[in-house]
């Protein structure tokens, strides 16, 4: 080390990936490792090893049990954080279909960002491609690519190439 000064770094994290074999696979498919899947039997995070001397004394402190720091998937959708959303996902399946209070659901978002791959993702799990905001009355996941991205965009080919159809005029 060079220099008279140095700096202590405390990371905190939560580990979000444990739940698959393959880090990078997000197919429709959920693998689940068999640690994981006891953790989540036995309501702990999955740092936490059943039977471990950790296990009480993790209890103790945390009576309620485990669930995710971000239970956000909008957001999570709306940061492009494939890893979070995966992780709800396999927490509550039905986390990804849910309607904000403006009736917008996570394929919007996505739309709305341009998030190609978070928009396969969400398609893969038969979020609703039709559905109009607003509760029925607003626009398509279509008509919001179309309408932030334009008709040449990424978001735009792959929305209209699975057969989603626009909710309005634009």
């Amino acid at each position: 080390m060079r220099g008279r000064f140095y700096a202590n770094v405390f990371v905190h994290f939560e580990p979000l990936g444990s739940f698959r074999k393959d880090a990078d696979d997000f197919s429709p498919e959920v693998i689940y490792q068999e640690e994981a899947l006891t953790s989540l039997d036995e309501d702990l995070p999955p740092y936490v090893i059943p039977g471990s001397v950790w296990e009480s004394q993790w209890h103790q402190a945390h009576p309620d049990g485990w669930e995710l720091l971000t239970k956000d998937v909008a957001k999570s959708v709306m940061k492009n954080d494939m890893r979070s959303v995966d992780n709800l996902f396999i927490q509550d399946p039905d986390s990804i279909h849910e309607l904000d209070k403006n009736g917008w659901n996570t394929l919007h978002e996505a739309a709305r960002a341009g998030h190609v791959e978070m928009a396969q993702y969400l398609y893969a799990r038969d979020v609703d491609l039709n559905l109009k905001t607003g509760h029925g009355v607003g626009e398509s996941a279509l008509d919001l690519a179309k309408k932030h991205h334009g008709e040449d965009s990424e978001i735009y080919q792959f929305l209209f190439g699975v057969g989603a159809e626009a909710g309005s005029e634009l």
